[in-house]
């Protein structure tokens, strides 16, 4: 799970970096995003599911 944190804050390092050199509409911006949300959602969907199997 901390391999995923921290590809997370990757993405969210290189999101940034990309609205500010393209803009948030950008379709570089946006494909960043979607996979940042894909990856965060696959964090929450992880701990809940160790939660659950205590």
């Amino acid at each position: 799970m901390q391999h995923l944190i921290i590809t997370i804050e990757k993405y969210k390092k290189d999101l940034a970096d990309l609205v500010e050199t393209y803009g948030i509409t950008s379709p570089e911006a946006i494909k960043c995003n979607q996979e940042l949300d894909s990856l965060i959602h696959l964090l929450l969907t992880t701990a809940e599911n160790k939660e659950q199997s205590r």
